[in-house]
């Protein structure tokens, strides 16, 4: 039998080519999955952050058209006000002024996304809640700080309350990409 050795042209990949591709691959997927990483945790952060600004905005709204205090705190059960919670803000009209949220009382209950991430109230006069007056000004000013689960302060967030009742985000004053708290210092999760 004879043999014809083969004269076309080869096609494929050199166990070389096939070894340098799967690197670069690999390189690329580890760079993009750490993006990712940080693009999920920003993420979480603003919407936390963004459902304290609406309770605020949304409790202050309520007084002005209850013509009431309106109380707005951090709570575990859902009655009474917690200085710090994962799990739930409450917004009431506190009757008796016994800053617990009766069932006449309650007005809205915010649930909060995701699992042990924390809520922090640094109110004025040490209290944990905020009650607005009917002409939409803060009785209780300070702020309202979020914390990841993570701890880790990069991804937290202060928002500060004023005395004209107007929420506001506390900013990262230094460029250290860490937000600063009271005294122009970082918040600590």
């Amino acid at each position: 039998m004879k043999h014809y050795p083969y004269r076309g042209t080869l096609s494929g990949f050199s166990l070389i080519e096939l070894i340098f591709t799967l690197s670069i691959v690999s390189i690329l997927s580890t760079t993009g999955a750490s993006s990712f990483a940080h693009f999920l945790k920003s993420a979480q952060s603003t919407t936390a952050t963004k459902s304290i600004v609406n309770a605020l905005q949304y409790t202050r709204s309520e007084a002005i058209g209850r013509n009431k205090v309106i109380t707005l705190c951090l709570s575990d059960n859902g009655v009474d006000c917690d200085k710090t919670s994962n799990r739930q803000l409450i917004v009431f009209h506190d009757e008796n002024n016994n800053k617990t949220s009766e069932a006449d009382e309650l007005i809205r209950v915010i649930q909060f996304d995701g699992d042990r991430q924390i809520f922090e109230f640094r109110v004025s006069a040490g209290r944990n809640y905020i009650r607005y007056r009917p002409n939409g000004s803060a009785i209780d000013f300070g702020r309202i700080q979020y914390c990841p689960s993570t701890g880790d302060a990069r991804y937290g967030s202060q928002v500060v309350i004023n005395f004209s009742g107007r929420p506001r985000l506390a900013r990262d004053n230094d460029a250290d990409g860490i937000v600063n708290g009271r005294n122009n210092k970082n918040i600590e999760c």
